[in-house]
């Protein structure tokens, strides 16, 4: 009786979900936008966000639509959407249709779960939200705990430029990191070398608890423009990271007590600004940061789109006379009002 009880009460909410769209055919569609896209309750920009949908979600929407839109010279309409029971209006320049429904209205509702019973339960694909990313460098007497580098996560080192072979792109590659004692100390306690089995030294290693879609991509160096208009950002500076259409810009606020290539600073803020569901976002990353340097402003060691979302990830590096302390922000396609997440930090002491 309990069994005859849970399948009937599950094939009431599953018809409920599917009665959500009042509509005469349903079309299955995928999330196409890497930044995902948000459901609204009427078809406007400005309407009230209903929820956020991840990049390659699957969801259900009217064939019918409800007015056309305009958004950077491409032409879709608004189109009523069904999400994990949610529903609301969604444009369709970023929806990617999979499968045409049959009418539903006239059906029974056993017959409509019994025939598409999974349909609105398609997994997401994997994203940077479920990930477990870890920063690291090669580096030689390191003197912290070697116990929290995580040996179960898949490596991978990122290299860059080979001049020789006229690249001009910063390589990726798994490999497979060593931890040994250092043969040569240079203070009291235990010391490591922290190395891979690849001959060439990398930029830095990721950690992660899946595949990286990146490795054997060519992702954009940008140690000139690094190089040219320098790793800190003073109050009243801007930098444009990225390249794609729609970058990311770095920019710091503050006040400059004195001069010098390390002034005394106060009320130091650095903010990110972009654009996220048509939108503009800005994201103050100082407190996440924490650790600002000896000369109260963080360095950025990196930037580069090793996600695929468009988005570059940052690594900053503070540093101090007995330490360098990195910070890896990743793109967050998932937070509404944020362009990235602090997602791994990395330190290492002098040992004398």
């Amino acid at each position: 009786m309990k069994k005859s009880f849970a399948f009937l009460l599950l094939a009431l909410l599953t018809f409920t979900t599917q009665a959500q769209l009042d509509c005469s055919r349903q079309l299955d569609c995928r999330i196409i936008a890497k930044s995902g896209m948000r459901l609204r309750a009427t078809p406007s920009l400005k309407a009230k966000v209903v929820t956020s949908v991840p990049y390659d979600s699957m969801v259900v929407a009217c064939q019918e639509t409800f007015g056309e839109m305009t958004y950077e010279e491409m032409t879709g309409f608004w189109r009523k959407v069904e999400f994990r029971g949610k529903s609301g209006f969604m444009f369709d320049g970023f929806l990617e249709i999979i499968a045409v429904r049959n009418p539903t209205w006239n059906a029974e509702p056993d017959t409509t779960v019994m025939e598409e019973p999974k349909e609105e339960e398609k997994p997401l694909a994997t994203t940077t939200k479920s990930s477990k990313y870890s920063l690291m460098t090669e580096t030689y007497n390191y003197c912290g705990d070697a116990n929290k580098i995580d040996a179960g996560l898949i490596w991978y080192g990122f290299y860059p430029p080979d001049a020789s072979k006229g690249q001009n792109y910063v390589s990726v590659k798994e490999v497979e990191v060593n931890v040994v004692l250092s043969k040569t100390k240079v203070g009291k306690g235990l010391e490591f070398d922290v190395e891979t089995n690849d001959e060439n030294r990398s930029i830095f290693l990721i950690g992660l608890n899946r595949k990286l879609e990146a490795e054997g991509m060519h992702i954009k160096d940008n140690s000139e423009q690094l190089r040219y208009g320098g790793r800190k950002v003073f109050p009243g500076q801007e930098l444009v990271l990225g390249q794609n259409e729609k970058p990311i810009k770095l920019s710091a606020t503050g006040n400059v007590e004195s001069s010098g290539p390390c002034p005394e600073l106060t009320n130091y803020k650095l903010s990110l600004k972009g654009e996220k569901y048509f939108l503009p976002v800005e994201q103050n990353i100082t407190e996440e940061l924490v650790h600002n340097g000896q000369c109260g402003m963080p360095e950025i060691y990196w930037y580069g789109d090793f996600t695929g979302d468009g988005v570059p990830e940052i690594i900053f590096v503070s540093v101090y006379k007995e330490k360098n302390h990195f910070t890896l922000f990743i793109s967050d396609p998932h937070q509404d009002n944020a362009i990235v997440r602090k997602e791994a930090e990395w330190v290492i002491d002098k040992c004398y």
